[in-house]
Parts: C-alpha cells; structure tokens; sequence
C-alpha cells in the first residue's frame, strides 16, 4: 500500500484524478456497551478522497465494526468489508495506507 503522508509530498507523481480509499485499525475507544454485547470486539475507520486539480476533496468516512481483532482479518477481507461501507459502484479506488 502507498503512505498517505508520502502521497501528501508527492502531488506531481498522483494521477491528475482519482478515488483513494484509506483505512486505519480503531484505537479501541470506539466501541459502545451495546456493540461489544452484540459481539464486536474492534474495528477500523475509513476515509475515501477524490484527487482533483492538485488537491485531496474527502468525500465520505466511517467505522466498520469487526467481530474478530482487526489484525486477525486478511487484507483482502478488511477491503471487501470495506467496499461493502462505500458507495462502490465499480469505480476504481487506489488504496492508501495511513503509515
């Protein structure tokens, strides 16, 4: 996965357009009584970008709750639950990490 604070330095190496996705585990603070009695034990956040005319435009962000620990899902599941959040649609979304 690519930075987000290495894409931030590097607007000229970016596509002239784009969507990013860019998830991030949960600090652990999140969780309400209500969510941990329903069986979540964790989380992550998400935040997607449009790249446009040299700037990031954030479109949308949210938690996705998690029934396992977030370091027990594969990177290919935390994207599809991911995907599930977003309003998909088939477009195609470059995925940045938050190191």
């Amino acid at each position: 996965m690519i930075s987000f604070e290495f894409l931030l330095h590097l607007p000229n190496a970016l596509p002239k357009n784009g969507n990013f996705l860019h998830i991030y585990e949960g600090t652990g603070d999140n969780l309400y009584n209500d969510d941990i009695i329903s069986g979540y034990c964790d989380y992550f956040m998400y935040d997607t970008f449009m790249f446009e005319n040299g700037k990031f435009l954030e479109i949308d962000g949210g938690q996705v709750l998690l029934q396992k620990n977030y370091q027990e899902y594969s990177e290919k599941d935390i994207f599809q639950k991911a995907f599930e959040m977003i309003n998909y649609n088939g477009i195609e979304y470059y995925i940045i990490d938050k190191n």
